[in-house]
Parts: structure tokens; sequence; C-alpha cells
């Protein structure tokens, strides 16, 4: 959120914004509505998200050598 709200001080970074929201969600959320909707987060909502992710089976892939040779 911190970098959201410098990202008001450049107009370039504030109209990028912007128009990303238009974009992909055809829709305007001010800063300070974004910022609102984030500081109803609670403790327990991250929680549950958490144990959504972690729950899951995941799959790690490696790029590079095979052997750990020192």
């Amino acid at each position: 959120s911190g970098a959201t709200v410098l990202d008001t001080e450049d107009t370039a970074s504030r109209m990028s914004r912007i128009g990303h929201r238009e974009l992909y969600f055809s829709d305007y959320t001010s800063v300070d509505d974004y910022l609102g909707k984030i500081a109803t987060v609670t403790l327990h909502d991250v929680g549950q998200v958490a144990e959504q992710l972690l729950i899951e089976p995941y799959i790690v892939g490696l790029v590079g050598p095979t052997s750990l040779k020192g």
C-alpha cells in the first residue's frame, strides 16, 4: 500500500494505474478505496488463505545442473 500511495505522486504512474484498472477490470478504484479494502483484511482472512494455499499439493520446477557437486 505504501507503493500505491507513492505512485499517486507521479502523474505517469497514476495514469498507468488508472489505465490498467480500466483495461483489465473495466472500473476505477480510488487510492482511498483501495487502501480501505486493505485495511479491512483481518488476521483470520490471511489465515484462511494460507490454509488453502498450503494444503494444496504443489510442483517445483528446477532449471540447471541436476547434481550437487562441490
